[in-house]
């Protein structure tokens, strides 16, 4: 996708609660949720509910199972000091390190396809 320069463009955001006023319709976008997130949940697959039918680009969702938004980047992962562990299932929650590889391969999928036109990754993105 370019813009009307020719250049590429994609905006990583973070949506939780009501977005209705902030619907992606016309970039290309990806959703990540985690599956024992206590605060978030899946917040962002109800973004993703909520521009379907609207976007005229490009949309990807994935739900990792038993990982924590939280323990997605290191600023957040526990001990630090924003760190916290929230998760709603502890006893097998994927370890930290793990769930940003994971994050890393999806993120690089995603915008080596969107902003490069890689195809390679294509199948992180569709399943």
């Amino acid at each position: 996708m370019g813009c009307r320069h020719g250049a590429p463009r994609s905006s990583p955001t973070a949506p939780e609660g009501d977005n209705s006023d902030t619907l992606v319709t016309g970039l290309p976008f990806a959703v990540v949720t985690s599956g024992c997130d206590g605060a978030v949940g899946e917040v962002g697959q109800e973004y993703l509910d909520d521009v379907a039918g609207r976007n005229r680009a490009a949309a990807y969702s994935v739900s990792l199972r038993n990982t924590n938004h939280n323990l997605s980047n290191t600023t957040w992962t526990p001990p630090f000091l924003f760190g916290e562990d929230d998760s709603t299932c502890p006893d097998r929650q994927v370890a930290p390190g793990r769930q940003q590889d994971a994050l890393t391969a999806y993120a690089t999928a995603f915008f080596g396809s969107r902003l490069r036109g890689e195809q390679r990754g294509l199948p992180v993105l569709t399943g």
